[in-house]
């Protein structure tokens, strides 16, 4: 509902208040920092033993996924634990096999 007090009068909308540049300030900035956000690389490609390994940041921390050369109908996948670069021999063997390895600190 469209309310004008006289003609020739800018248009005002109920609860609207006139006089209020900051009011929008909210929204340029969630708009600004949108904005600064696209243009931060999501993600890096590295390897990591023969195979491509994707870095990206995941809710303020680090995380990856390492892509086997061939992977398995379903695309099955593992959650790596703490420790990730430790024992890492049964990473290498699921990869060989067609499985993604998973991680987030």
């Amino acid at each position: 509902m469209l309310i004008t007090s006289k003609p020739g009068a800018k248009p005002s909308f109920p609860g609207m208040k006139q006089n209020r540049p900051l009011q929008f300030l909210p929204i340029v900035l969630l708009l600004a920092t949108s904005v600064a956000l696209a243009q931060v690389p999501s993600e890096t490609t590295s390897t990591w033993k023969g195979f491509e390994k994707i870095d990206f940041p995941f809710e303020s921390t680090t995380a990856w996924y390492v892509k086997p050369a061939k992977a398995l109908p379903g695309n099955p996948w593992v959650w790596r634990a703490h420790f990730p670069t430790w024992h890492t021999e049964m990473d290498s063997i699921l990869l060989s096999r067609g499985f993604y390895v998973a991680y987030i600190n």
